[in-house]
């Protein structure tokens, strides 16, 4: 109780192995926004940002 959506809260990082581009291809549709493009890290794959519908920052991954 008394929380509210924010992009200053912990971010979550989702598993997106294989799926990556698709889900970042679903983002704006569902009200969303990309905040940092697929990304490479290095090995560690790609990841990319997102703001949700509510405004929560989302951290995506795939290490393909």
């Amino acid at each position: 109780m008394g929380n509210k959506p924010s992009a200053n809260g912990t971010r979550v990082y989702l598993s997106c192995e294989g799926v990556l581009d698709d889900v970042i291809a679903r983002v704006e549709k569902a009200g969303g926004k990309i905040v940092m493009p697929r990304t490479k890290i290095g090995d560690a794959g790609w990841v990319a940002l997102i703001t949700d519908s509510e405004g929560n920052s989302v951290g995506l991954h795939s290490f393909k």
